[in-house]
């Protein structure tokens, strides 16, 4: 072979061996075979073994976001990629404004060669579909004409709570008062039979009955995976003051920073012992400085 041939074969032998990859990315058996060291296919067993365990997660709760967007991630590991955004869009159908269900979603159609929402196609009859779409025209701050395919959805399935959520929102953000009293009773109602919530932000903006607050939290907080078994033994410390620590990511020049610097000033050093566990950068604000003078550690 001549050696102005060889670089042409290599090409051809690369794109080959890259197209066998592609083909057999549905089969967990072919990509193990051919992940190029232990490492990748070691990866590949636990995207599989994920696989299985979200699958399972799905038939057991079908109506959840959360198994649906594993399942996303680990078929995107498998390089099942058409499969994971299928999942993705169930997840978003249930949570639509979920910013890592969103930019997962937008991986998998990148390594599809496609364009961001330009995949998204919209089905007129199906009220999961509108939603979608709506979470998608919330991402790209289109938030009226998320509102209207909210309503949409809405129109076509009353029970949909993912559109009810986004209509709410995306009403309170354009400051759209004109079903003000309809977003207050149907977020009421949602509270009370426990389907659905806003965030605390957005739903003490609604909301002005410390119950429905209340029941507003407890919802959020049910999201928050336990331990199952707690960190706290019973054990008893005796120390000679008591320890208390903060942890924020606004220890810097930001609103909360504002607001409770002159707490943890007033401290009383007597009685208690303070810790910032700070999970942001240091921008050199006089807020920064004020909030590491103010503790012991």
């Amino acid at each position: 072979m001549t050696p102005d041939r060889q670089p042409s074969l290599y090409r051809r032998i690369r794109g080959l061996a890259k197209r066998l990859r592609d083909a057999g990315a549905r089969r967990f058996y072919t990509i193990a075979i051919l992940a190029a060291s232990d490492e990748e296919r070691e990866e590949l067993r636990l995207y599989e073994s994920a696989r299985k365990e979200a699958k399972r997660a799905v038939a057991v709760a079908p109506d959840k976001a959360g198994p649906w967007r594993r399942l996303g991630h680990a078929l995107a590991g498998l390089k099942r990629y058409k499969q994971a955004i299928a999942c993705y869009d169930r997840a978003l159908a249930l949570e639509p404004e979920h910013g890592n269900a969103w930019r997962a979603r937008r991986n998998a159609i990148g390594a599809l060669g496609k364009a961001p929402f330009r995949d998204i196609t919209l089905d007129p009859r199906d009220s999961r579909a509108w939603t979608v779409s709506a979470a998608a025209s919330w991402h790209r701050s289109r938030l009226a004409e998320a509102a209207e395919a909210s309503d949409r959805a809405l129109s076509l399935d009353p029970s949909n709570t993912g559109a009810a959520r986004m209509a709410i929102q995306c009403r309170l953000h354009i400051c759209d008062w004109r079903k003000r009293e309809d977003d207050k009773r149907r977020l009421s109602e949602g509270l009370r039979k426990g389907t659905f919530s806003l965030g605390s932000m957005d739903l003490n903006n609604v909301c002005d009955c410390e119950e429905e607050l209340r029941l507003g939290a407890e919802l959020e907080a049910a999201k928050i995976p336990r331990f199952a078994e707690g960190l706290w033994r019973g054990e008893r410390y005796r120390h000679e003051k008591v320890r208390i620590a903060y942890i924020s990511s606004e220890f810097r020049n930001h609103v909360v920073a504002a607001c409770i610097c002159g707490c943890f000033e007033h401290h009383d050093k007597t009685r208690f012992e303070t810790t910032a566990i700070s999970l942001g950068a240091d921008d050199g604000s006089d807020y920064h400085r004020r909030i590491k003078r103010a503790f012991d550690a």
